[in-house]
């Protein structure tokens, strides 16, 4: 049997209101003395893509014949909870560092001269013009990492004249780690909650999947079964881009696979073969670690 590859998908980012939204906050909030901005929800409400798109329009939007372009970054922290005092503060930057400006330290950060780390962080984002960096899975920084971003943004801000907005995006601790601290409560300008969807841009972003939602008329008795069905609890916990999207997906490759009609029936199924297969993986996990193997 030849091998036959998948089609590639449409548009990486379909542009819903909620990304725009953003988009026009952060804008509006970007400032000469620094700041961050807070973009949080639920895993799957699609912060990282908004992070994305963001960064992508910006950094074909640049020119450099204009003095208000810049350039932007995204950078995935890790988790540091278990890091303590300076070593925290020298992976934290070291990391954000390699990630951000590409510049190279040694793999034992201990060694590391914090000023002139911070300096030569500060002097990089400068010269390379990058005034906007999201740092994504930014629920994962304790609070002593937030500080730390707090001071750089003064640096770079005072010392350097350099306008920087950092966004935060994430979960989890976040919004909580955020109010601990005032000095980088107030560096907030802006926090953006990302919702799951409504039936409308569901269905705007859907049209991008297959051509089946094009023509899916919601007001009729299927239309309105297909929609519940997509946005409900159980199956995309109320809407959530990031589940609603791949499960379309799935469903329309599953009925070209088989020669099937795209629809509510192609829907239950892919959703069905994913939950059913990843049962099955979590009860034969269980019973491989309950007898010990």
């Amino acid at each position: 049997m030849s091998l036959i590859f998948p089609s590639p998908h449409g548009p990486r980012t379909v542009v819903t209101p909620t990304i725009r939204e953003a988009m026009q906050r952060i804008f509006a909030a970007h400032r000469t003395r620094g700041q961050m901005v807070v973009m949080t929800g639920k895993a799957g409400a699609g912060k990282t893509t908004a992070a994305l798109h963001i960064v992508d329009e910006v950094n074909e939007a640049a020119n450099a014949e204009s003095e208000n372009s810049f350039k932007a970054e995204h950078y995935v922290a890790t988790e540091l909870r278990r890091s303590r005092g300076d070593a925290l503060h020298k992976r934290f930057l070291a990391e954000f560092a390699r990630q951000v400006l590409q510049l190279t330290f040694p793999s034992d950060t201990r060694s590391i001269d914090m000023p002139a780390l911070m300096n030569g962080i500060a002097s990089g984002l400068r010269r390379l013009n990058i005034q906007l960096v999201f740092i994504d899975e930014a629920g994962h920084l304790p609070p002593a990492a937030l500080d730390t971003l707090a001071t750089l943004i003064n640096i770079v801000a005072t010392s350097e004249a350099h306008p920087l907005t950092i966004g935060l995006v994430g979960m989890h601790d976040l919004p909580t780690n955020v109010q601990q601290l005032p000095q980088v409560e107030r560096r907030v300008t802006e926090f953006i909650h990302f919702q799951p969807l409504d039936d409308k841009t569901a269905l705007k972003v859907l049209h991008h999947v297959d051509p089946y939602f094009r023509t899916l008329d919601v007001e009729s008795q299927d239309g309105r079964a297909v929609m519940d069905y997509l946005l409900s609890p159980e199956v995309s916990d109320g809407g959530l881009i990031g589940l609603v999207v791949p499960l379309a997906e799935r469903a329309a490759s599953y009925a070209k696979n088989h020669g099937l009609e795209m629809g509510l029936l192609t829907l239950k199924t892919a959703f069905v073969l994913k939950s059913t297969d990843a049962g099955r993986a979590r009860k034969e996990m269980q019973r491989a670690w309950g007898s010990g193997k």
